[in-house]
């Protein structure tokens, strides 16, 4: 009887440690090596408590899992450290002009954004139930002078030529206040272009069938790092709403963040 007293006892101990090896794994699945590293983690624990004394498998589980925590840490600092060293050295090569990333790019990278920018135009479309042959999209840099200016081969469906020379200040237009606060931003034309109008010489290069723009800011790195380009997809003819503007908007931050993946591979 005493024996199947410990033996249930011995289940239910590797029961719980495997349902809290499971919540731990789940947390840490988008990065596969550590995932792995908890696998092996988990079968080393069963292993152990289902051979041993109950009291010594507790312990060697956890002197296990500071072990194994110990090399994952050592190996995620050093992989965090070159990602880090690569990030500062693209930002640092920039010397204040962004434009210049883009001749970096290699012939495939530069297919891949355009890709993105397609996508981007389609998902946004969905969103709205519009036309995608009536969106497009495109990506903006800084150039030497402060100004934003347009990357002319990572575009699609931009036909309106003027507007392959529009140049905005930094903090003026939805693109340029969007690089300039780190921020995304929307812009909607009623009477006129309100805070997020440009210079009458420049707004004539306006596409004259343009109602909107949503302007999201494309990063190397996380957190409140300077934007490095802007990503903007905008809309001819057909007007929209803020609120359904507001939910086009929140699928573009996976193609700002897949272009940013693309820039950082240079």
């Amino acid at each position: 009887m005493s024996n199947n007293n410990n033996s249930d006892t011995s289940l239910n101990v590797i029961a719980k440690l495997l349902d809290s090896a499971k919540t731990l794994t789940r947390g840490i699945a988008a990065n596969p090596f550590l995932a792995s590293v908890c696998f092996i983690v988990q079968i080393a624990a069963v292993v152990v408590i289902y051979r041993v004394n109950n009291l010594i498998g507790i312990i060697l589980f956890f002197v296990l899992c500071m072990i194994g925590m110990y090399c994952v840490l050592r190996i995620q600092i050093r992989s965090d450290t070159k990602q880090l060293k690569a990030k500062r050295s693209i930002i640092t090569s920039m010397n204040g002009n962004t434009l210049q990333l883009a001749d970096n790019l290699n012939r495939s990278q530069k297919e891949q954004i355009r890709e993105a920018l397609q996508y981007a135009v389609q998902d946004v479309a969905e969103a709205l139930s519009a036309a995608p042959n009536l969106l497009r999209s495109n990506l903006f840099g800084k150039d030497d002078a402060n100004n934003m200016r347009m990357i002319l081969d990572l575009t699609f469906n931009m036909n309106w030529p003027d507007e392959y020379n529009i140049s905005m200040p930094v903090g003026y237009g939805s693109t340029g206040r969007c690089f300039s606060e780190g921020k995304p931003n929307i812009a909607i034309l009623r009477e006129d272009w309100g805070k997020d109008t440009l210079v009458d010489e420049e707004l004539k290069k306006v596409h004259p069938d343009l109602r909107w723009i949503i302007s999201v800011p494309v990063r190397i790195g996380e957190g409140e790092t300077p934007p490095i380009w802007v990503m903007n997809v905008d809309g001819l003819k057909a007007s929209a709403n803020e609120e359904k503007l507001q939910k086009a908007l929140g699928k573009l931050f996976i193609w700002s963040k897949f272009i940013s993946l693309i820039i950082s591979k240079r």
